[in-house]
Parts: structure tokens; C-alpha cells; sequence
């Protein structure tokens, strides 16, 4: 049985690459995708940037560097049980975050609020630009030169884009690249999505424990915790520390397995058998069963409204998105005041150059950046 599905899902699988824009001679494509992420300068910023808690808070939160990392731990696995292109959905998982700027989605909208006038800001759109423009690699070429595969998964991770205004700006960055917008993602690219959903989850509940705001008794009241298939653990002989480890273990495994078991039924019912089908079909394949999938999003919305809203979440949201705008309204009223590298002759004449530099630069930087950048402006004794 498990070797008929392994061989079903093989014919799934992204194999052999579709290759990259720039021609390169590369043995092993989406390890050397991977290589060129990590060595990146965005992806190294990842650690000094916002998961849920402001990067400073205290050095146990997850950061979004160790939220990558947890993704595509994730990612693997499901990858490797199903037969998949365990590489491909490693690289994915670790670049969706890429394009997040300081702040965590409260400075997402921020950003997004601030530049509206100048087309606003998606964190998954800049992901692509910063791949395919921003970075340096080579003097070949502008960005990583990735291979198609990777970048279409890293853009469509979160499904097809239909967004006409999406998809005009993602034509002026991938101009060249022969991506269809519409076509369903491979499934090593919705591996990567729902890795993401059961990372945070299951780690912004630790955070979520450690900082105070919940703890295992609320959550052993929710419908997921209390289904035959999942044990929450309870010893006298083990410290809090270990419990709490060991419930967040269970939560992982027993979402992972629903999610697989699930996948298998899918990919059996709709008759597919080959990857051709995955780009056709219009949905996703890798997901829960219904009854795990509503009890998972009764639980996100347990974390909405006990870590993400509570009260000292929403303070320091406040503070960061008038960051956010101060820098940026700042910056586009005196351009001047941009590092000397950032000040190109074009700014000065055109507010959408400058907009989308001014953009550039602040989703580039981490949160003590962005801290320390808002006191030399707005702090008159700092300097």
C-alpha cells in the first residue's frame, strides 16, 4: 500500500526543473536554490525581524528566521511521506517569509496603509521583487536567478493569483519568466502553505504559554484537543517545561497526519495522475479532513483573540505602525535624508521612483533597524 501510494505521488512530483532565466550550469537545481536563499542578505535579516513578538522581547520568541526554519522542517517531512520532491518544498518553505518587513504583519499594513497612493505593499509580491531584482548574486544578472519552479512555488504558495492588479505588478518584475498565474501551485508548494499554517500555530501557542497570555487548561477545552486521535499529555514526573513540549508534539504529529492521510483520499477521488492535473485542478490537494480542518480554525481563532489581540500584542502594534508611517512619510518628503546609496537621480524627479525606494528600504530593515532609523529622524538627542 504504502509503496503504491509512494509511486502515485512520484508521478506528482516537480522531478526535473523547467530551469532559470539566466542559463547556468548547475548540478543539483533547488539545492543550489536553497544555497543562494540562505546566503542571502533578506534572509539572514529574517532573525532581527517580528514573528508575533517584537524582535527584543525576549530571546525565546520565535523570530521569523526560526519560523522559516520550523516551516520547512514541516515541509520535508510531508514532502518525503507523499513520495514528493522533498528539495523543492524545503526551498519554498524557507523563502514564503522573505518579503515580510519589520513589524510582522502589523508593519505590513502599515506599509500598506502608508504607500496606498503609490499601489501599497504585499510582503508576497515584494518576496518575488527581492529574488528577482533586488538581490545580488552574480553580475549577470539582477536578483538570484532562481529556477522557475522555486519562484513560481515562493509566488503561488497561497494559491493562483487572479488579482488583476497583482498580476500587472507582478508582469513588470517577471517579464520574462513563463509563469501562468492562474494555473493551480505544485504540491510542494502547498506543502509549504500548510507547513506555515501548523509552524505558527503550534509555536506562537508556546509563545503564546511562555509570555502568560494562555495556558493548558483553556486549550484542553478546545473540539482538536479532545478527538480520540490526539493525547495531551499529563505526568506528575515531567516539569511544566516538558508537558508543554510534549502537547505541542502531539498537536504537530496528529495535524501532519490527518493532513497526509487526507491528501491521499483527495488525490484518489479526483482521478489524478499526473502533474499536469495538479496544475489544472482548480483547488488545493494538500489539506486536512473537514472535521480537523474546522477544529484547526476554531483554534486559530482561540490564538487571534488571546495572543495576537491581547492587550500588550495591540500596544506594541500601535507603537510599530506609527514606525511604519513616520518612515515612510518622512522619507518621501525628504528624500535627501535616504542613506547616499539609496539616493539615485530619479527620485528626485519622479514620486513613484521615490515611492517604491522608500518601500525598498523600509521592508528591508529589521526591527531595531527600523527602531533605531524612527529615533535619529524623530529624537532630537539621538544620533
Amino acid at each position: 500500500m504504502v509503496d503504491m501510494v509512494l509511486k502515485k505521488f512520484n508521478n506528482l512530483a516537480v522531478i526535473n526543473s523547467i530551469g532559470r532565466i539566466c542559463k547556468e550550469d548547475v548540478k543539483y537545481n533547488f539545492i543550489e536554490d536553497k544555497f543562494r536563499i540562505i546566503n542571502s542578505k533578506a534572509f539572514r535579516r529574517l532573525e532581527y525581524k517580528t514573528q508575533v513578538f517584537i524582535n527584543y522581547t525576549g530571546d525565546h520568541y520565535r523570530t521569523r528566521l526560526t519560523h522559516s526554519l520550523e516551516v520547512s522542517q514541516i515541509a520535508v517531512y510531508i514532502a518525503k511521506e507523499l513520495g514528493l520532491n522533498c528539495e523543492l518544498a524545503e526551498v519554498i518553505a524557507l523563502s514564503h517569509d522573505i518579503g515580510h518587513p519589520p513589524f510582522g504583519h502589523a508593519g505590513e499594513e502599515s506599509l500598506n496603509e502608508a504607500a496606498v497612493e503609490y499601489g501599497g505593499f504585499d510582503h508576497n509580491i515584494h518576496a518575488i521583487k527581492i529574488i528577482s531584482m533586488l538581490e545580488k548574486y552574480s553580475s549577470k544578472y539582477n536578483g538570484l536567478n532562481l529556477t522557475i519552479d522555486t519562484i513560481d512555488g515562493i509566488l503561488k504558495h497561497n494559491g493562483p493569483i487572479t488579482n488583476k492588479d497583482k498580476i500587472n505588478k507582478l508582469n513588470q518584475i517577471l517579464n520574462n519568466y513563463p509563469i501562468q498565474y492562474s494555473n493551480n501551485a505544485s504540491l510542494e508548494s502547498q506543502i509549504a502553505s500548510i507547513a506555515d499554517d501548523i509552524a505558527y500555530t503550534k509555536h506562537d501557542l508556546d509563545d503564546g504559554i511562555r509570555a502568560k497570555f494562555i495556558n493548558l487548561e483553556e486549550l484542553k477545552g478546545l473540539k482538536i484537543f479532545k478527538t480520540k486521535d490526539f493525547q495531551v499529555i499529563e505526568n506528575g514526573n515531567y516539569d511544566k517545561e516538558i508537558n508543554i513540549n510534549q502537547f505541542l508534539i502531539n498537536l504537530s504529529s496528529f495535524l501532519i497526519n490527518d493532513l497526509i492521510q487526507q491528501t491521499i483520499k483527495n488525490v484518489n477521488i479526483n482521478n489524478i495522475d499526473n502533474i499536469e492535473d495538479i496544475y489544472d485542478f482548480g483547488g488545493f490537494f494538500i489539506e486536512f479532513s473537514k472535521d480537523t480542518k474546522e477544529n484547526f480554525i476554531e483554534l486559530k481563532k482561540f490564538l487571534f483573540d488571546n495572543v495576537y489581540k491581547n492587550y500588550l500584542v495591540n500596544r506594541t502594534t500601535h507603537k510599530t505602525k506609527i514606525i511604519i508611517k513616520d518612515l515612510f512619510n518622512h522619507f518621501m518628503n525628504n528624500p535627501k535624508t535616504l542613506p547616499k546609496s539609496w539616493q539615485t537621480s530619479d527620485i528626485f524627479i519622479y514620486k513613484k521612483s521615490l515611492s517604491e525606494k522608500v518601500i525598498n528600504y523600509i521592508a528591508g530593515m529589521t526591527d531595531r533597524y527600523a527602531v533605531e532609523e524612527h529615533k535619529k529622524i524623530f529624537d532630537l538627542y539621538h544620533y
